[in-house]
């Protein structure tokens, strides 16, 4: 094997390495980007599932409140009702 033939021979495994690079830090950069999206949408999920359980709480606490004091709760309602109103007016 001569100098030539060694160069050739080296120069395509140069090259080689070069496109294996290349495709691997593109792919590597594809998928923190999907992860990125990823997290994003377990961020939206978790808040759904924060604000649905406040709203199961608020309503555990009505049903309480109806057991225990019917007229309690239908001046709760009444009140309830009120301040949408207020809020939507303004």
């Amino acid at each position: 094997m001569n100098f030539f033939d060694w160069m050739s021979m080296n120069m395509i495994i140069d090259i080689a390495f070069i496109v294996f690079s290349g495709a691997l830090i593109w792919k590597i950069r594809k998928l923190e980007k999907q992860n990125l999206d990823l997290y994003k949408k377990i961020g939206f999920h978790k808040n759904a599932i924060v604000e649905m359980h406040e709203n199961f709480q608020v309503l555990e606490k009505d049903i309480l409140i109806v057991a225990k004091n019917p007229q309690a709760a239908r001046k709760t309602f009444k009140d309830r009702i009120g301040a949408l109103k207020d809020k939507e007016v303004s």
